[in-house]
């Protein structure tokens, strides 16, 4: 059994890795608006 260590500390186990990948195979992401989106700290309004 492998564990993967997140930059947050939280553990990721085998099982977890391959339950993120089968919601990753299944699911219909749209691309176009995944790349839209900003990246980075939100801007702070006054």
């Amino acid at each position: 059994m492998t564990a993967r260590r997140t930059a947050s500390g939280h553990i990721l186990t085998d099982s977890d890795l391959d339950a993120i990948a089968e919601e990753v195979e299944t699911s219909d992401y749209d691309i176009a608006a995944l790349r839209k989106r900003r990246r980075g700290r939100a801007w702070l309004r006054p």
